[in-house]
């Protein structure tokens, strides 16, 4: 990524806090914390947070195809406060933590039963699986 459009897409953005106001990577605890003093009570927070990171991932599935910089920018700031995104294309398909959306033909055996492409990313905040991710998956062709 250039640093011309860093520093462009900088000033569009909402000012961040400084290293001394506040750690690179906030915890659910510490944002618990940060509700708290602002009159809001535990449950209250947690509600926040799941509906920021939904409205954020919400937005990922709209730009993924589209905006690689601004995707990359969105991906690398989740990950800071500790949001995985996950993309499993290419990684062998498992039921427990991919959910399959479509099956797709394909004549080599060595593919079978790997993710052919994610049709929308999930998600983990702080290693909590928010959202699986939607997936199509290889299968040998009949």
């Amino acid at each position: 990524m250039t640093t011309f459009f860093r520093s462009w897409w900088a000033r569009f953005r909402t000012p961040r806090p400084t290293a001394a106001a506040a750690p690179a990577s906030v915890s659910a605890r510490q944002l618990v914390e940060a509700f708290a003093a602002m009159g809001m009570d535990e449950n209250d927070a947690v509600a926040q947070r799941a509906a920021l990171i939904w409205t954020v991932v919400a937005v990922l599935d709209k730009i993924r195809g589209g905006s690689p910089i601004v995707w990359e920018i969105v991906v690398d700031d989740l990950n800071a406060i500790g949001v995985e995104v996950l993309l499993p294309d290419g990684q062998p398909f498992d039921p427990e933590r991919h959910e399959l959306v479509e099956v797709v033909p394909h004549s080599d055996p060595s593919l079978v039963d790997t993710v052919a492409r994610t049709e929308l990313v999930g998600v983990n905040d702080h290693g909590r699986l928010i959202r699986r991710p939607r997936v199509h998956v290889y299968r040998k062709d009949s």
